[in-house]
């Protein structure tokens, strides 16, 4: 049996063949376009059609979808994607290829810039994260009826 989210299943998970670590690359390589582009890879709604544009459509020009994107993390994810899985880098290579690519960008993300584009790109549903502090444990002394005061005893 086969599991999975189809926009998300490497072709190789999709046909029932032996599974490892390249599924997970190919798996996080979609995420990460749909992080950086806004928009779906695979966009099939339809299971049969979906399962075909992952297992038997060419691979989506990702140097056409994203044009402004560096053509050093467009060549990266490529091969994240890649049907053939002998193509894909090795989860760690991935990861460092990454990582080399984020230090090198003009502005480093932080939570502030965050914040700045989810608000831009969502002006009508975004909300920040409330500045009220979580609950954490009781001060030294204090009684405490909480579900943190049952847990840990506190």
């Amino acid at each position: 049996m086969t599991i999975g989210k189809k926009h998300y299943m490497s072709p190789q998970q999709i046909v029932g063949e032996n599974v490892d670590w390249r599924t997970d690359v190919f798996s996080t390589g979609v995420v990460l376009f749909e992080l950086l582009a806004l928009q779906q890879l695979f966009r099939e709604q339809e299971t049969e059609a979906a399962l075909d544009e992952v297992v038997i459509a060419p691979s989506p020009d990702l140097r056409g979808l994203l044009p402004d994107l560096d053509q050093s993390i467009t060549g990266l994810l490529s091969l994240a994607i890649a049907k053939d899985a002998m193509l894909r880098p090795n989860a760690a290579m991935f990861g460092m290829s990454l990582d080399e690519w984020c230090a090198k960008q003009k502005m480093p993300g932080s939570p502030e810039r965050l914040q700045t584009h989810l608000a831009k790109q969502f002006p009508a549903s975004y909300r920040p994260p409330s500045s009220t502090p979580r609950a954490g444990p009781p001060a030294a002394g204090k009684k405490n009826d909480s579900v943190w005061s049952k847990v840990f005893g506190a």
